[in-house]
């Protein structure tokens, strides 16, 4: 529900199995698709397997909510270029955007002003095992793929009595990038389009 709202991009999910008791969540076969209207070629942005979440139940009905972990495991992350920006730029400026609109005071009438915003406290947050594909047009439909460095925040929301969902997407995303952008990953794109540009100039169009 609030996934579409801050990315203003398609999010879906397969299946949520939630234990009352223990506040543990699991989310299987998770979608983000690209920025519509923007001529990106590739349907997703990124797909995840499997994220647990644990939340301490003491929390569910309080202000801010209290999640102990988000563990995200081997993200599979398509990184597409495209005239001068990229898809994880847009999907950053959505956020941003989102991010803004629920700093602004409510205005009497709607609905948020009904009541108190929800905010959320995460502990931790761990993306580990993901991988990056590389899509751009020089590739000529071909893609480069890297690791992704892991990643692990804490205590988003902590100093602040809790954040919007917004502003825990924005700093996820905000690391994300970093990792997308790391030493590590950009040398293996620079070496996979060096070696796509030596196959192509021996007449290895065919690349498998």
């Amino acid at each position: 529900t609030v996934g579409p709202k801050v990315l203003k991009t398609e999010v879906s999910v397969a299946d949520v199995s939630v234990s009352i008791f223990s506040g543990q969540t699991k989310i299987k076969q998770f979608f983000l698709g690209n920025p519509q209207g923007l001529g990106f070629k590739t349907a997703q942005a990124m797909t995840v397997g499997s994220i647990f979440v644990d939340i301490d139940e003491k929390s569910i009905t309080s202000n801010p909510i209290v999640i102990n972990k988000i563990e995200i495991l081997a993200p599979r992350i398509t990184y597409e270029k495209l005239k001068g920006t990229d898809n994880f730029q847009a999907l950053l400026r959505n956020i941003q955007s989102s991010a803004k609109a629920e700093s602004k005071p409510a205005q009497a009438g709607d609905d948020t002003a009904k009541g108190e915003a929800r905010k959320v406290v995460i502990n931790h947050v761990i993306v580990k095992d993901g991988s990056v594909n590389l899509a751009m047009a020089l590739l000529g439909g071909k893609e480069i793929t890297a690791p992704l460095p892991d990643i692990h925040l804490t205590d988003i929301g902590k100093e602040k009595g809790g954040a919007s969902p917004a502003e825990a997407a924005q700093q996820l995303f905000d690391s994300l990038y970093q990792s997308l952008s790391s030493d590590s990953v950009n040398q293996v794109f620079k070496d996979g389009r060096q070696q796509l540009g030596k196959l192509k100039n021996l007449g290895a169009d065919g690349i498998a």
